[in-house]
């Protein structure tokens, strides 16, 4: 019997200690990333409590979170956690006064919920609660990070709550693990650059793989989100570029996307004054609304994704729907239309109709017409003035410095 206690003894030792090789063991402070000193972030943590994880590889989450919260600065870097199965759970305050050993033990107590897997109420419930307006500080950087082992119940709903989140400047990452997740769907709620924000673990043994990536970019979000641009710091500006993807043609048309990819670079977007919204293909579905876009990475990154009625149309939708409150327009922004010609458009005299509405409306109007094919007394009186009309030759012009220069500098006076 002795013998029998000794053996079951020492097989619970190997287990434990096993599994604190996995994740048990805080890193060694000569891995501490020194991006985390000093490092003003408020960090929530929503943590997968469902049934289809097992106790056992829900303690191995909860070591996971406390040896990246073992590598920052805490005071300056603030953690809250939140669990979540069929419901969102609060069990940490982001404004919490813990110090680092509290916090991790605090971390350690988490509840295990079991349940199913809603991600969806787990992302409501981390902008309602955990980034609730009393906890988190202004101007400082929020950030989300999601760990599941499952697919969620509502997908769109899901997603719909991660837009909205971001929406507001919270960074999310997303951490997969195992084959049960929906890969497509934690990308797509994860922010951009993906592989940054995205991250897969084949198991939770193998947690200990991504450990080290994920808290280095966790530590930079503030360096790889930094908006360089200033255009747009005075005032609020939302703004439209419309094209006609079908009448440019597949080429012109991925010229035209990098000339709107270099001007944004100058825009103050990740401030929120500036929002960029497009309007090119046929049906609805190429557009891009005001405040889709929290930062211009996520912009940039999903212009590449789309595909081109006729200009008069675009125009008419543009001004007609797109500066609305329920398609993230503001009260009281600048309005402007930004559009792009290629020569000999069709339907001249509707698309000059749909343009003088829109400037009646307030709507500031910037023409770029491609192409020497063109009447410029026609162009001009699109525009809201002359200063506003930019006249290329072709688009391979629209890759010269000299364009951009001239279009930015007009765009930018005054904002």
């Amino acid at each position: 019997m002795y013998l029998m206690f000794g053996i079951t003894a020492l097989l619970l030792s190997v287990y434990w200690n096993s599994l604190a090789g996995v994740y048990g063991k805080s890193v060694p402070e000569k891995q501490h990333y020194t991006e985390w000193t000093n490092k003003e972030a408020d960090i929530y943590f929503l943590i997968d409590s469902s049934t289809s994880i097992w106790i056992v590889e829900f303690d191995i989450l909860l070591k996971f979170v406390v040896d990246l919260v073992s590598d920052m600065d805490i005071g300056p870097t603030r953690v809250g956690v939140g669990v979540y199965s069929t419901d969102h759970k609060l069990h940490i305050s982001i404004n919490n006064n813990f110090t680092k050993e509290k916090l991790q033990s605090e971390i350690k107590k988490a509840p295990y919920l079991k349940g199913n897997t809603f991600i969806s109420r787990a992302l409501k419930g981390m902008m309602v609660h955990g980034f609730s307006s009393k906890a988190v500080r202004a101007g400082v950087p929020r950030i989300a990070v999601l760990l599941t082992d499952g697919m969620s119940r509502h997908k769109q709903l899901a997603a719909d709550n991660a837009t909205l989140a971001k929406r507001e400047g919270i960074f999310i990452f997303t951490v997969g693990i195992g084959n049960g997740v929906d890969k497509d769907e934690l990308r797509e709620i994860a922010s951009d650059p993906k592989t940054t924000f995205y991250y897969h673990a084949s198991d939770f043994d193998n947690l200990k793989d991504i450990r080290s990536q994920l808290s280095e970019k966790m530590s930079q979000v503030e360096l790889l989100q930094s908006d360089e641009g200033t255009c747009g710091d005075k005032v609020e500006v939302d703004t439209v570029f419309v094209f006609d993807e079908s009448a440019l043609g597949e080429v012109d048309t991925q010229k035209v996307k990098d000339f709107i990819k270099s001007s944004v670079n100058s825009f103050s977007m990740n401030s929120g004054n500036v929002r960029i919204g497009v309007v090119s293909a046929t049906c609805h579905e190429g557009d891009k609304t005001l405040g889709q876009f929290v930062t211009r990475e996520d912009f940039v990154a999903e212009l590449d994704r789309k595909d081109g009625p006729d200009i008069s149309g675009l125009v008419k939708r543009a001004r007609s729907n797109f500066f609305l409150p329920e398609n993230g327009a503001r009260f009281g922004a600048k309005r402007r239309i930004i559009l792009i010609l290629q020569p000999a458009i069709r339907k001249p005299i509707e698309t000059l109709r749909q343009a003088s509405k829109a400037k009646h409306s307030g709507i500031e109007v910037f023409v770029i017409q491609l192409g020497t094919e063109h009447d410029k007394n026609f162009v001009n009186r699109l525009a809201s003035n002359t200063d506003k009309t930019f006249f290329p030759n072709t688009a391979n012009d629209l890759r010269s410095p000299d364009i951009k220069q001239k279009f930015v500098s007009s765009f930018c006076r005054e904002i």
